[in-house]
Parts: C-alpha cells; sequence; structure tokens
C-alpha cells in the first residue's frame, strides 16, 4: 500500500543518521518460487486494466504536432534506465509539463521552512495515544530510521508522514543529500535547454487529496506490518524494476497483494480504491484542462507518475475520450 506514495515529491527537511546506501533486491524470484500461482494472478489482475503496460505514449490531434506522455517514477534511481527516443522528444519539445513547476517546488520547499502549521495540525489529538503498542513500536522504527522521533508523529499532517513512510530512509538520504528524482532531472534538462517548464497544478491540489482521508487508518496503512517495513528497500527495488519493465499497474497491484499476504487489520483493496481515488483519479480529471490547453498547441512534452496513465480514470483513457488518438511507443 505505502507504493501509492510514489507521486510525492521528496521535498523533506530531515537528517536522516548514516545508513548504508539502498541495496534492496528484487522480491518477484523469491515470491514466484514461494507462490508462483499468486505471482501469476496478481499480474493478470494487473494486465486486466486498460493500458497497464508501457511509459512512452505518442499523443496526437489533427493540425497540430504530436505531442508525448511519459510516466515517470518520482526517484533517482531509474534515470538511466530511461529509454534514448524518450530523452529525443522531450529535447525537441516547445513545453515539458510535470505535475508541479520548478516554482511551485521551491515554494512549497519555502512553506515548509517557515509555515509550522503546513506540516503540523495542532488541534488535532495526538496521534501516539491512537496506536497499539505495536503499531507505537513499528512507526518509532521507521522515523528513527529516517532520523526523527516518534513523537515528531503526534501532529504531523498526512501528507507528510505520508512521504516519509511511502519512501525507503536510504531513499530519502539520498533525496536529502542533492539526488534528483527522475522528474525533476527531466526539468532542469529542458531548463537548460531553454525549453519552457509548466506545472499541471499548484502544491496545494497535489496535496488536497489527503485532506478528507483518515490520518489513523492511513498510519495502520502504512506501518501495518513490521515485516514490510524491514524489506522496504526490497520493496522499492521491485517497484522500480517494475516501472523500467514498463509494468505500471503492477505496481499498485503487487502493493495490494503483499498486504493481504500479510493478513492486516484492513481490507487492502478497499483502501488502495480510496487512496487511487484521493490521490490519482481526482488529480486526473483536474489536469485535463491545463492538459488540452499545452496539448492543442502541440509538441508538449508530458511527465507525471506512470501511475496516474493507466485505468478507466487514467490520463490514457481520459484523453482518448477527448478524443485525441494515444498510442504506446514503448
Amino acid at each position: 500500500m505505502r507504493r501509492l506514495f510514489l507521486w510525492l515529491i521528496p521535498v523533506l527537511f530531515v537528517a536522516p543518521p548514516a545508513l548504508a546506501a539502498c541495496i534492496g533486491q528484487d522480491m518477484l524470484p523469491e515470491l514466484r518460487s514461494d507462490d508462483p500461482a499468486g505471482v501469476d494472478a496478481m499480474f493478470a489482475r494487473s494486465h486486466a486494466i486498460p493500458n497497464s503496460q508501457g511509459l512512452f505514449w505518442k499523443i496526437e490531434k489533427d493540425g497540430v504536432p504530436a505531442s508525448h506522455l511519459f510516466g515517470t517514477f518520482h526517484a533517482s534511481e531509474v534515470v538511466d534506465d530511461v529509454p534514448d527516443p524518450v530523452w529525443n522528444a522531450l529535447n525537441s519539445a516547445k513545453v515539458a509539463v510535470f505535475e508541479l513547476s520548478p516554482g511551485e517546488q521551491q515554494a512549497m520547499n519555502t512553506r515548509m521552512v517557515s509555515d509550522p502549521s503546513f506540516t503540523m495540525d495542532l488541534d488535532a489529538p495526538p496521534l501516539l495515544s491512537e496506536l497499539t503498542d505495536g503499531q507505537r513500536r513499528t512507526l518509532a522504527a521507521a522515523l528513527n530510521a529516517r532520523g526523527m522521533p516518534v513523537e515528531a508523529a503526534n501532529q504531523m499532517r498526512p501528507w507528510l508522514l505520508g512521504s516519509l513512510l511511502g519512501f525507503p530512509a536510504c531513499h530519502l538520504r539520498a533525496a536529502a543529500t542533492g539526488a534528483q528524482v527522475l522528474d525533476n532531472v527531466m526539468a532542469e534538462l529542458a531548463a537548460e535547454k531553454g525549453i519552457r517548464v509548466a506545472g499541471l497544478e499548484t502544491y496545494e491540489e497535489a496535496l488536497s487529496g489527503f485532506s478528507d482521508f483518515d490520518r489513523d487508518l492511513l498510519v495502520k496503512v502504512l506501518v501495518a506490518d513490521d515485516t514490510m517495513l524491514k524489506r522496504e528497500e526490497d520493496i522499492f527495488r521491485t517497484n522500480a524494476l517494475l516501472y523500467s519493465a514498463g509494468e505500471t499497474a503492477a505496481i499498485n497491484e503487487l502493493s495490494i497483494w503483499l498486504a493481504e499476504r500479510q493478513n492486516v487489520s484492513f481490507d487492502p483493496r478497499k483502501v488502495n480504491q480510496t487512496l487511487m481515488n484521493n490521490l490519482l483519479d481526482g488529480r486526473n480529471r483536474k489536469w485535463m484542462t491545463p492538459l488540452r490547453r499545452h496539448l492543442d498547441l502541440g509538441n508538449a512534452f508530458i511527465g507525471v507518475g506512470a501511475l496516474h496513465l493507466p485505468g478507466e480514470a487514467g490520463l490514457i483513457e481520459l484523453l482518448r475520450a477527448e478524443g485525441y488518438k494515444v498510442t504506446r511507443l514503448d
């Protein structure tokens, strides 16, 4: 379930302690050995989702040059896996469009430093009083690995807690020391080449999906089982490999299946759907207005998190419903 937070940009002002580098291992060989039928069923569910595979797509409309849509992975680890045709499309675009513009990211960074109410909700009941002893220990271990005391979570807003626990500690350490996620590498490259860089939403809009989400449930999802936190590097590595293979929908399906295997106290698929509705589908629909504006001028490069692409409410189907021809290239 934690992988739904891949879209969050890790602009976290934390100083994790010295940790080993990310050395996660692909979990799929182990899972296939342990439960081959389960793995096959997981991929079958994934492949039943519209546009479940593919990262790079051409968008066409009569009378204007073609544009391109690329599903990103909000991490630095996959930059070298991006194929040349994607970079070529970015380099030749008139405008490069990402979820947040560089200006919005900087505004968010500034507010995180200057406005305590942005990251903390002092009116919320203390989170730790809502957790069991086991959940508190799991949360404490996860936050300690990120250089934070567990008490810091007491009034932390859900979007920040989700972004802290949605990435392995080693990844956050890399981000804190300057590692650039793929989206930012692309945006900087475009700016260096004189290509206009734009965003699809404000940072407030990006975080609005958390506004109605129950904080206690979110925490229970994120710390449901300490086994998953202990293997967070392996999960991250597995998702990065699924991403590089173009298995976009499988990233989400694997998250659900792993939670189901742990016999958690909530319905993983139901909670996942709530998160999807809040963090992905609703934003996709809101993005259509700015997307049409860029696409109708032609030669745009659109780079958004890969989980925004598949599904009935994914960008590919929404664009087709608007009359655009969308063709998979990779």
